[in-house]
């Protein structure tokens, strides 16, 4: 085992609570006592899954430098067709066009993660916390705050990617109200080396079934290296 899993072993260890309730039985009832202390059986559990996360955590080490060697050379592209007019685009097809010097996924293309270590042991009252309502946190969407951005599955179609010389996305919009962002799934662009990646633009056009003439530009891609 190598130093460094041996380090998260002893910090995973670390964290196992020691039930300790001598004396509150003559000042709480048992209930609450058993509400506010960790089980051992939740304990045990935490115990017997920590081997498991630490093999998945050293295969997950072996392969971190083929990982960032990847990361270094990928972004990750978040396009959002924006409806600046007065009525909606309904029933919309967006078509855009890559350079060919780069791979092109709709496909997350970071193939390794960091394994997520085990649930840490909570105790009833906790776990209670751990559940409350999908609506009761707040979450600032990144770079996309302040903005009117409505991001519906149902109302995207998946990206269809082809490569004839260079690469064309087609995607179906069903409907971009006024004043509205369609936030669509990331594509994810792959250079064959860092030192080939670099700036570069597509064209796009986006047909509106309520519109006669298509709507067209370029997107300019800034890639700065770090």
């Amino acid at each position: 085992m190598s130093a460094i899993v041996k380090e998260m072993e002893v910090r995973l260890l670390q964290k196992i609570p020691v039930a300790d309730t001598e004396g509150l039985e003559g000042h709480w009832s048992r209930e609450i006592i058993e509400r506010f202390s960790v089980s051992p059986g939740r304990i045990k559990q935490y115990e017997k899954a920590i081997p498991k996360y630490l093999q998945e955590y050293s295969k997950y080490l072996a392969q971190e430098y083929d990982c960032r060697e990847l990361l270094a050379r990928t972004i990750r592209l978040h396009i959002a067709p924006v409806n600046t007019g007065c009525a909606p685009a309904e029933d919309s097809i967006i078509l855009m066009h890559f350079p060919d010097r780069f791979s092109l996924t709709e496909k997350k293309a970071i193939p390794y993660k960091v394994p997520d270590p085990p649930k840490f042991p909570r105790n009833i009252v906790e776990e209670e916390w751990e559940t409350e309502p999908p609506n009761a946190r707040l979450r600032l969407a990144g770079d996309y705050r302040g903005r009117n951005i409505v991001s519906t599955e149902s109302n995207v179609s998946t990206p269809k990617i082809t490569k004839v010389e260079r690469y064309h996305v087609r995607l179906e919009v069903g409907e971009i109200k006024p004043s509205r962002e369609i936030l669509l799934d990331p594509l994810w662009v792959i250079f064959p080396d860092y030192d080939s990646a670099g700036s570069f633009h597509v064209t796009y056009s986006i047909l509106a079934a309520n519109y006669s003439k298509p709507f067209g530009g370029v997107l300019n891609v800034i890639v700065e290296k770090a």
